[in-house]
């Protein structure tokens, strides 16, 4: 389609074990920031609950 503008893809990273909730209401509150600015997000946060279930108040992570 002419004049399609492709969104441009944001990977987000950061520190996670050792944090309250493993900062997983800061990358949900990032993420969805730059969703509002028109950016393609990947949150590993999303990832780690839709794809796993993992739950941040209950559950410990894997071992790396």
């Amino acid at each position: 389609m002419a004049g399609k503008v492709k969104k441009q893809r944001v990977y987000l990273a950061g520190p996670m074990r050792g944090k309250e909730l493993f900062n997983f209401p800061a990358f949900n509150w990032t993420a969805k920031w730059l969703r509002k600015q028109g950016y393609f997000v990947w949150n590993p946060a999303e990832r780690d609950i839709k794809e796993d279930g993992f739950n941040p108040k209950k559950d410990t992570p894997r071992p790396i």
